[in-house]
């Protein structure tokens, strides 16, 4: 089923219909965390830059030498990023961090 509606995405209509407009991201009132990654393959550090940009207090979090799947590459460090995020223990209020994968 979750295969089914992953798949689902790829139609152009479907996927219209679900994308998050840069004004759905500048409505955003809460504090956010962008995490983004330096081998993704759906898009390079300037698209997580442009979405981080746009959010209101928002915070972005690249992970070094991780790919689309950085909660399975490096669970270690995507966990201590949200888990820091989630309970104030994140030192800047705004900005990128870099986190090389793999170094805690």
């Amino acid at each position: 089923k979750a295969c089914e509606m992953n798949m689902a995405l790829q139609d152009p209509e479907t996927r219209k219909r679900n994308m998050i407009t840069d004004d759905d991201l500048r409505s955003i009132q809460a504090e956010a965390l962008v995490v983004w990654t330096t081998k993704d393959p759906s898009g390079p550090v300037d698209e997580g830059k442009r979405i981080a940009s746009l959010i209101p207090n928002a915070r972005l979090a690249v992970i070094e030498n991780c790919g689309h799947w950085p909660q399975y590459e490096d669970a270690a460090t995507f966990n201590r990023i949200h888990l820091d995020f989630l309970l104030g223990r994140d030192n800047a209020a705004s900005g990128e961090t870099r986190i090389t994968a793999g170094q805690e």
